[in-house]
């Protein structure tokens, strides 16, 4: 066209434009001929963007082509045309605009038509249908055909009672629904927020921690006496709540003389502005009211438009919880006791040792900077007295020496002192941590307690901080700080009925929370049926108590020296808080592997490269506690092998166990070498209170000490075939009882031990790769 400057600008972006919309049209095109996965290119161009809903929405497009006659245009006509060619493939598929409820009840109405002339096609009307529904009988049509055209009339009366509803006006259904809100509340049930306008007494409106729910609903006080408390109790109840700490009976609220007063019955949980109430307590607009351990409100008067201070459920609950925390600090600072002492400033303690620690490192470095400083003017001064002559090399080297012993060992005391800082805030740092741990966990061991008491189990939740026993590093540990990690708390449930009691970790009482919360909905609504021990979430079988343990350091043994306790003061056991609970009497013989009597070693290191055994024998106990003197046995860990005694099946506090293994080590290596020098090996000794007996079968423990003693024999001697089928035979009766008794667990609905979970997998993989190094023949 010639165009240039601006025109020239406004001709390319009309090309790209029209570029764009032949695109989109092809695109189209190709789509309504069926090519799968075709991306149209709206977004291309301003003009694809507006024309989207005409070219491919529900619209009818009519699109006209110019075309010229003149020859001289031949190729813009057939490029005109055939891009209107492209156009006529587009097919669009129109759907009306319509209403969804509209809609509905048009489908409604047409569904309803089609049934009404079905039945005109069977010659009867609806009236003679349902007269033939009320009387009984159909004449002489088909008891089939008669129950198919009276489902089809059940089907036409709700699609009816749809169309009724859905023609409604939103002020019609609103109606109804206040209407039903007032029947629920003349039952005992909330009113709408709505109608506190209405009233001329006061009345509590709820509080929600969804603030969306909150202010929505009311519960009307009666002039005089207003009863609160559950479905089920025998005197009729004005208002009716369901839940955690409501009594059947749980409070009156009168109202006399324009004034409100609110009493708690059968000591149900009321609190008034985050204070506990025993006794009949006046209420103020504003109040805060808590009942149970779930239902917010805030007392409310009619008439006043006073500004309420705390009007949400953060405020109220945050109230609560500052004013009822003393007695969950209480129980906190009574565990931390017992392992730091009494101290009721620790946390500013923490903060002064924070302060200091930063000043003893700003005065470390200062110091260090000075000694250096002076140590370099030192040298330079005694330098120059070496070059005038009056000191000597030697008494020069001497003199700066001294100096620079003497600033080390000043340095090494600030050092010193700085790390007893240190060790100091990281005891505070472990009983934060542990405290903010047991601030989470009292407070739900507080609720389960609760729902025992409201289901009138005979149990009590208690928590009690312990130190893990698989840990043996620290055990030995004497610094606090290292002891302190390894502090769990656990929750001890005591079950008084069966006077028995049982350890559960943190984890397993949070997964029996659960389920113990699902029963006590269950039971609130009246559905709880009888069950067995084996279904109570709040039974476990019982368990034996851990006793104490005895520490045996190996020491003796990197010399070949034996550990021989026989006849002489026996090993002390000590439970976890290191109180002595009697001892035990052990033995460790080594000697040859062909049993023959072996030389003392001067120098452990010796050890390396030898082949010996050692006999662990566990003679007796003497001086257990009453207790838990039933059915007392023993577990020793040595390196990553546990071996257990039999039972003692009498009640007695000097069980004699006479139980022994032998371990076998060829060509000793440094690793066994270090183990000894710097290891212990730990028995620990168990036992079952009067009364109670163990679920899972003894021989399971006797049999697992077996396994691992032929396991142990035939590992060092691969190619008897004896020790091969002793083996073999021990793993397979092992195998067996153990899962009867993994069965018997699974049946009573509780979990293993989790120590014996996670060893069971290892033993039985160790043992199927040990068998598979058996000689070729026997495979």
């Amino acid at each position: 066209t010639g165009a240039t400057g601006d025109r020239l600008k406004e001709g390319c972006a009309i090309n790209q434009s029209l570029s764009s919309l032949g695109n989109v049209i092809s695109a189209l095109a190709d789509k309504a001929m069926g090519k799968k996965k075709v991306f149209v290119p709206y977004r291309n161009s301003v003009l694809t963007q507006m024309l989207q809903d005409a070219l491919g929405g529900n619209s009818r497009t009519i699109m006209i082509c110019a075309l010229s006659p003149a020859d001289v245009n031949y190729e813009e006509t057939l490029s005109t045309l055939r891009y209107a060619d492209r156009a006529k493939k587009i097919k669009n598929k129109v759907q009306k605009n319509e209403n969804p409820t509209d809609r509905a009840i048009r489908l409604l109405k047409e569904e309803n038509a089609k049934l009404k002339k079905l039945l005109e096609g069977k010659g009867m009307s609806l009236d003679d249908l349902k007269a033939a529904g009320d009387g009984g009988g159909g004449g002489g049509a088909d008891p089939a055909e008669m129950k198919a055209l009276k489902d089809k009339l059940k089907e036409m009366e709700d699609n009816q009672k749809m169309i009724d509803e859905m023609n409604k006006s939103w002020d019609e259904k609103l109606a109804e629904a206040e209407a039903r809100g007032r029947a629920k509340a003349a039952e005992g049930g909330p009113s709408l927020a709505s109608d506190a306008s209405k009233l001329e007494i006061p009345y509590l409106i709820n509080l929600h921690e969804d603030e969306a729910m909150t202010n929505t609903f009311i519960h009307k006080l009666k002039d005089g006496e207003t009863k609160c408390g559950r479905k089920d109790s025998k005197e009729k109840q004005d208002i009716y709540f369901a839940g955690l700490g409501i009594k059947k009976e749980h409070c009156i609220f009168e109202y006399k003389d324009q004034h409100m007063h609110v009493t708690p019955l059968n000591n149900g949980k009321t609190f008034i502005n985050g204070d506990k109430i025993n006794e009949k307590t006046e209420l103020h607009l504003g109040d805060r009211v808590v009942m149970g351990s779930n239902f917010f409100f805030i007392y409310m008067t009619p008439g006043e438009h006073k500004e309420v201070q705390f009007k949400t459920f953060k405020d109220a609950y945050d109230e609560l919880m500052s004013k009822q925390s003393s007695n969950m600090s209480d129980k906190v600072s009574s565990e931390m006791s017992k392992l730091f002492g009494a101290d009721e400033k620790a946390e500013a303690k923490r903060a002064e040792l924070e302060r200091k620690l930063q000043e003893m490192e700003e005065k470390f470095k200062a110091a260090q900077a000075e000694n250096k400083r002076k140590l370099e003017a030192q040298a330079v001064k005694y330098s120059q007295m070496v070059a005038s002559g009056e000191m000597s090399a030697e008494d020069a080297k001497r003199e700066l020496s001294a100096e620079d012993k003497k600033m080390n060992a000043d340095e090494a005391k600030a050092n010193e002192e700085k790390k007893k800082v240190q060790r100091e805030k990281k005891i505070l740092m472990c009983r934060k941590k542990l405290e903010h741990t047991l601030d989470k966990l009292i407070p739900r061991i507080k609720e389960m307690n609760q729902v025992a008491q409201e289901m009138e189990k005979e149990v009590k939740f208690e928590v009690k901080l312990q130190q893990r026993t698989d840990n043996i590093q620290a055990i030995l540990a004497t610094d606090q700080a290292d002891r302190l990690a390894v502090m769990d708390p656990v929750v001890i449930v005591k079950n008084k009925k069966s006077n028995s009691s049982y350890t559960w970790p943190k984890d397993k009482f949070e997964q029996r929370r659960y389920l113990i919360l699902e029963q006590f909905q269950k039971f609130q609504e009246g559905e709880l049926e009888p069950c067995t021990d084996a279904d109570d979430p709040f039974w476990d079988p019982p368990e034996p108590k851990k006793i104490g343990r005895a520490i045996v350091f190996l020491k003796s043994l990197s010399h070949l020296v034996e550990i021989d306790h026989e006849g002489t003061k026996p090993f002390d056991l000590t439970d976890t808080r290191g109180k002595p609970v009697g001892g035990l009497h052990i033995r460790m013989l080594p000697s040859g592997i062909e049993d023959e009597e072996i030389d003392y070693l001067q120098d452990p290191q010796e050890l390396v490269g030898m082949s010996f055994k050692i006999k662990v024998c566990i003679d007796s106990g003497v001086n257990i506690p009453e207790d838990a003197c039933n059915f007392l046995h023993v577990s020793m860990l040595f390196q990553d092998q546990t071996f257990i005694t039999p039972m003692v099946k009498e009640r007695t506090t000097s069980p004699n166990f006479r139980y022994s293994t032998v371990l076998k080590f060829d060509d000793a290596d440094d690793t066994l070498l270090k183990y000894f020098l710097k290891e212990v090996a730990v028995f620990e000794l168990r036992g079952f209170p009067d009364g109670q007996t163990p679920v899972v079968e003894e021989s399971e423990m006797v049999l697992k000490a077996k396994f691992e003693k032929a396991r142990t024999a035939w590992k060092d001697d691969q190619d008897n075939k004896e020790l091969h089928e002793e083996f073999k035979a021990a793993k397979k009766a092992y195998s067996a009882v153990k899962k009867k008794n993994q069965e018997k667990l699974a049946k009573m609905k509780i979990e293993a031990p989790p120590a014996e979970e996670k060893k069971a997998p290892a033993e039985e993989k160790k043992a199927s790769a040990e068998e598979k190094k058996a000689p070729a023949e026997e495979k």
